[in-house]
């Protein structure tokens, strides 16, 4: 998480809203998803002010080129696809980040948010690292 900068300090502070003494769920997965719009942002988005998850992942889908650097991938497995599906389950997954929906299911669960916090972990390590790539 330290070399991972701004995004590595947003991982810590959501696994500690997590796991910490007083857990706060929606909180960790809050930080979880912003912990990738800094991972991920300046990869896809990188003249993007206003860039969020939602934006980059419209991105990524439109551009269909992103990839991760596997040699052997299954057909219905593509690693373009899984890049894309991860970044979707964690960014529809955080249903209380917006109100005047009184469907909507309330604050997220602590499981909700493990998942989420697990994602953005892999996801900013991901970025950080240059694994995630466009094809050339």
């Amino acid at each position: 998480m330290e070399r991972a900068g701004r995004a590595g300090v947003r991982l810590a502070k959501a696994w500690e809203e997590l796991y910490g003494v007083v857990p706060n769920a929606s909180e960790a997965y809050r930080l979880a998803i912003l912990a990738v719009e800094d991972a991920a942002v300046p990869v896809v988005s990188p003249k993007s002010a206003n860039a969020t998850l939602g934006t980059v992942l419209k991105q990524i889908e439109d551009q269909k080129d992103w990839k991760l650097p596997m040699v052997r991938e299954h057909p219905r497995a593509m690693s373009a696809e899984i890049v894309v599906q991860i970044m979707r389950m964690l960014w529809y997954g955080q249903h209380d980040r917006h109100g005047g929906q009184p469907s909507a299911p309330g604050n997220v669960s602590v499981e909700e948010a493990t998942v989420a916090v697990s994602l953005a972990v892999t996801l900013v390590h991901w970025f950080n690292v240059g694994i995630v790539q466009r094809s050339t």
